[in-house]
């Protein structure tokens, strides 16, 4: 969020004292200006909206259709506009190339606006389909044809009179798509501190917002410092994107298939990968538990039976039980009583050291101690099958923050699935605001809960 932040406010005033001072300089020879806005406007739009299907297919999130979509549209006008310019020779454009950029510019925002509204629809609990994302690329292109079409028919009111510069339509529609975007970042400011995907999305919209003030501030001439740096803001908002779509794909676990191999499959409701595999049972039952799972504990209730009964059910099937948890904790003198249960023990050590014949001291807040100690377990092949329980993420994320402990889990997960390990990670009830816990449950596959009524399912 800092890296943004003080982008966005370098270019902001930037843009004010160029324009303050109103100084032109030589402008970038036309075919470097094409070469730089494919390197870094086309491509990067191009990206966004491979990462943002990618992230749908694993995520029936309507907003990161939007989001792909709004990228898109975006950097194939402007691609359009900068051939075109190319082509015409000019040193301000032409009325076809702005007219196109505009337009672009304007569907973008609105896409952008769509994709914050909808953040909190959608389905995580399934996955996105093929179709929908093909569907989504159609239109997309056939809107930038479209829109390719009208501007250079002539049949628009005039957006740019060379040597004069844009007309009150072309920088009405400018203003309208900046105060959109502008917008659509304000309305996920707020949440974006607790989010790295929002936080890099908030700032590419802010960002956007100011490379259009600079342009629009420019009346479309190339020599004028207000254009370059706009087009400079415009490009560093995709580089933003990228980070914020990267984020959203690597958040929670998604099919690791990738989108180019998902759309050549057959469109049909089959064509997606089963799900992960349910730990199997010696006794053939079905089992309530998944390969990652969050248990959500009251901790006024007595969930150290839960956790009991899930080292159980993992004994029964031959699994060795690991648990991570505090010397004295409800967890680990219930578990005691489970047969053949191994305990790693935070405690205030600086190295792993044994403490007993299955007893282990490990640093309570190294976490990468910690990973060492879940990496040498997972990858020993003395026990094949296991299962971890980790007791609790709530006090971590108190004493060393939510941001470490979070990156932390996803190692942790990434860890546990290089081998045939069944994991579950207490949370505290209450402990925690609905942002933080949203987070973490994006993490787990499956997700459980325990109060005073028992046992039972929270998956979406």
């Amino acid at each position: 969020m800092a890296v943004g932040a003080a982008s966005v406010s370098l270019f902001a005033v930037l843009t004010v004292l160029v324009h303050g001072v109103r100084f032109n300089v030589n402008p970038l020879s036309l075919p470097t200006y094409l070469i730089l806005t494919i390197i870094f406007i086309t491509s990067g739009s191009i990206l966004v909206s491979y990462i943002s299907a990618r992230a749908y297919l694993g995520e029936r999130l309507p907003s990161m259709l939007f989001l792909g979509s709004a990228a898109l549209i975006f950097g194939l006008t402007s691609l359009i506009a900068a051939v075109s310019a190319l082509m015409s020779s000019g040193r301000s454009g032409t009325n076809g190339a702005t007219t196109v950029f505009i337009i672009g510019v304007s569907v973008s925002a609105l896409a952008h606006l769509a994709s914050v509204g909808t953040r909190k629809s959608g389905d995580r609990a399934k996955r996105g389909t093929v179709r929908l994302v093909a569907l989504e690329f159609a239109l997309v292109f056939v809107l930038v044809g479209a829109a390719t079409a009208v501007a250079f028919s002539g049949t628009l009111p005039t957006f740019l009179v060379p040597g004069t510069g844009d007309t009150a339509i072309a920088k009405g529609m400018l203003v309208v798509s900046i105060l959109a975007m502008a917008f659509a970042a304000l309305a996920v400011a707020r949440p974006s501190i607790a989010s790295p995907v929002l936080s890099w999305y908030c700032s590419a919209l802010a960002m956007m917002v100011v490379g259009l003030v600079g342009i629009l501030l420019s009346n479309w001439v190339f020599e004028a410092a207000d254009f370059i740096v706009g087009r400079t803001a415009l490009s560093i908002a995709g580089l933003f994107l990228v980070l914020s779509v990267r984020s959203a794909e690597t958040s929670p676990p998604l099919d690791p298939d990738s989108a180019l191999l998902e759309i050549f499959k057959p469109a049909t409701r089959e064509s997606r990968p089963p799900p992960a595999p349910q730990p199997d049972l010696e006794d053939g039952n079905a089992s309530l538990y998944e390969r990652s799972m969050l248990l959500e504990a009251d901790p006024s209730s007595n969930f150290e039976r839960a956790v009991k009964a899930f080292a159980e059910e993992m004994a029964s099937t031959g699994r060795v039980v690991f648990v991570f948890t505090s010397k004295g904790s409800p967890v680990s003198l219930l578990l005691r009583q489970v047969e053949g249960v191994r305990f790693f023990i935070f405690a205030d050590v600086s190295y792993p050291k044994a403490s007993g014949e299955k007893e282990v001291l490990v640093p309570a807040t190294d976490l990468s101690a910690i990973l060492n100690v879940v990496s040498e377990t997972v990858t020993d092949k003395r026990e094949p099958r296991k299962a971890i329980v980790f007791d609790n993420i709530s006090s971590l994320i108190l004493e060393k923050g939510f941001n470490d402990v979070y990156k932390f889990l996803r190692q942790m997960n990434e860890i546990a699935s290089g081998g045939d390990v069944v994991t579950l990670f207490v949370m505290l009830e209450g402990a925690h605001d609905e942002q933080t816990v949203n987070l973490v449950r994006n993490l787990y596959s499956g997700q459980l809960g325990y109060d005073s009524s028992g046992l039972r399912s929270k998956k979406r």
